[in-house]
């Protein structure tokens, strides 16, 4: 596990690059593509799911969110919430400009499939931007002056990988470029510590 460490305007972010699973990520297209219900952030927590491609995914959510535990110095044992669902598109869509402050002190993202990209312009125009991209974006208040330019950094992108893991606070608002079409798998984990019972339909558990 290769983790990347981020700390955007400054908000810690986290990239994690797991090794290739093949076997977990197609046993995860097969899950959520004939699930609809998991694919609504609305509707059922697949980690009340006994799938076992859905217990060894949650292992992948449990080591990431350590390893960033860790680089914040909050490594130890705590209580965790936590609510999984999955985006599974075949067709064209984005996710606009958005946060989870509400419901999640940490979000993580896992990318089972993503686009390709033969390069990965991370330091291109804001205007400019490949198509199906995570976007972070500066939290403070006076970042939404229109300086958008290489030298300005009011926001951050991230070219989504199979197997890759995207860990931020909640409060960061972030979005997603629109993508042409084609088969594609996120699946978002919401953590919430040491706030055992705060939300409906979280599974509680001890890490």
């Amino acid at each position: 596990m290769n983790l990347q460490p981020l700390d955007l305007f400054p908000t810690p972010v986290s990239i994690l690059d797991f090794d290739d699973d093949p076997d977990l990520n197609g046993a995860l297209l097969s899950l959520c593509g004939g699930r609809e219900e998991y694919n609504d952030a609305a509707g059922r927590n697949m980690l009340l799911d006994g799938d076992d491609a859905i217990r060894r995914l949650k292992a992948k959510f449990d080591a990431g969110l350590t390893a960033h535990l860790e680089r914040l110095r909050l490594a130890g044992e705590r209580e965790v919430d936590a609510f999984l669902f999955a985006n599974f598109t075949t067709a064209s869509a984005f996710t606009p400009h958005h946060n989870h402050l509400i419901e999640a002190d940490f979000v993580a993202i896992y990318y089972a499939k993503a686009l390709a990209y033969p390069n990965e312009d991370v330091a291109g125009l804001y205007y400019a931007m490949d198509p199906g991209i995570l976007v972070l974006h500066d939290p403070r208040g006076d970042a939404g002056l229109d300086g958008r330019t290489p030298g300005i950094a009011d926001h951050h992108k991230v070219y989504p990988r199979a197997n890759r893991m995207v860990i931020h606070p909640g409060y960061l608002s972030h979005s997603v470029t629109p993508s042409p079409g084609g088969e594609r798998l996120a699946l978002t984990c919401c953590f919430v510590l040491d706030k055992s019972g705060r939300y409906r339909d979280y599974v509680s558990y001890r890490r």
